[in-house]
């Protein structure tokens, strides 16, 4: 089987690798270019990640590289009310609010990580032995393969059909100040997801650095409003970069697998990176492409997986706007329309997602949105 990889990035080399890894009798082609700049923001994980590094064959020790930090959450700060307590969600994924369960468990999910992708790229490149690469900017498909993987980004430059899942009115953050700043002295162990006018901050620590950035919505803040506000949040000494803006529409393809081409990472889709959703759905997209190649699944059985696991990921972003007590914007106040349906939905979760193993945010993940707002009343229904 030929396989051609178009993209150099994380999505690229994360799918070479897999691919060399877990298919048997494979001919893998990368076409790379440094012409094309990588996103390189996503640092935060899911814990789900180790799974994906063990069908690579990595330990920790390796993988990690000399920047990475243990997660063992993300800490919500000011989303319930201005001035008001943090609180982390934890991955407590067999978690019962009602039963006071906060034991850490010492499995596989009891903790993620903070990565730094470029090293951690340059690593799972380095784990491969037999990909070919080629540096060259296609402006076309090249012939003589079986298999096509897009991974150009935003762009989506190979994809053979744009339609669009379906996605809520809500999702509608599409930029980004970003910029890493000097550590300091600095918990290592969460990341920080900070309320902010138009959208949220986030930190994530590394061992030599700070990644921040300000995710916000252009349908309420300029752009230079919102790097004014930037600004002001993180200490100017301590940049080690100018701020870089990122623009996306928030969009997920309805049909990443089309004939002999399929979309992977931010190609096949990127709406909002709050709760490391990002990196995951890179990870996932390529986990179950390789799983359908390996039993025979048809292009039509990886859609509708991918589809499932999209609808639940964003479904869960969504109700941390919807359900949080922050409503001092005009961008916050947009989100109180849908409160009561969330509040239905996050308990409907709740009581259907009880495998840690099948889904992205299992139970556990989602009681703890009502027991941080105290949101119960729809706890006992039908």
């Amino acid at each position: 089987m030929k396989i051609c990889i178009i993209g150099g990035g994380h999505s690229g080399w994360w799918t070479a690798a897999y691919l060399e890894k877990n298919v048997k009798n494979i001919d893998i082609t990368l076409y790379e270019t440094d012409s094309i700049p990588v996103i390189g923001v996503g640092e935060s994980c899911l814990p789900q990640i180790k799974r994906f590094y063990d069908g690579l064959e990595l330990t920790p020790e390796i993988w990690m590289g000399t920047t990475a930090t243990i997660k063992w959450g993300n800490n919500h700060v000011e989303w319930d009310e201005e001035g008001g307590e943090d609180f982390a969600i934890r991955f407590w994924y067999d978690f019962d609010p009602k039963k006071d369960n906060y034991e850490t468990k010492t499995s596989w999910d009891n903790h993620a990580y903070h990565i730094d992708t470029y090293e951690n790229t340059r690593i799972v490149k380095e784990s491969t032995k037999n990909v070919r690469v080629k540096n060259e900017k296609l402006t076309s498909l090249p012939n003589g393969f079986d298999f096509y993987v897009d991974c150009t980004g935003f762009s989506s430059s190979f994809t053979k059909d744009k339609t669009r899942l379906e996605i809520s009115k809500h999702h509608i953050l599409d930029s980004a100040w970003v910029c890493p700043v000097k550590r300091d002295d600095y918990d290592t162990t969460l990341t920080n997801s900070i309320v902010r006018n138009y959208g949220w901050q986030f930190e994530v620590p590394l061992k030599d650095r700070l990644g921040t950035g300000y995710i916000f919505s252009s349908q309420y803040v300029k752009d230079e409003e919102a790097l004014e506000e930037y600004q002001e949040m993180i200490k100017y000494d301590y940049k080690i970069s100018k701020p870089r803006k990122i623009k996306w529409t928030p969009k997920v393809l309805k049909n990443p697998w089309t004939d002999n081409v399929v979309s992977i990472g931010t190609s096949a889709g990127f709406v909002d990176p709050l709760e490391a959703t990002s990196l995951y759905m890179v990870q996932i997209g390529i986990i179950q492409f390789v799983n359908c190649l390996i039993r025979g699944y048809s292009n039509k059985t990886y859609n509708r997986i991918m589809n499932n696991i999209w609808r639940e990921c964003l479904d869960y972003i969504v109700a941390e706007y919807v359900l949080c007590g922050r409503r001092h914007t005009d961008f916050w106040k947009s989100f109180e329309e849908s409160h009561d349906f969330y509040s239905k939905l996050m308990w409907k979760y709740y009581k259907t997602r009880s495998s840690s193993e099948k889904y992205i945010f299992p139970s556990g993940i989602w009681a703890q949105l009502g027991y941080y707002y105290n949101n119960f009343n729809y706890y006992g229904a039908r």
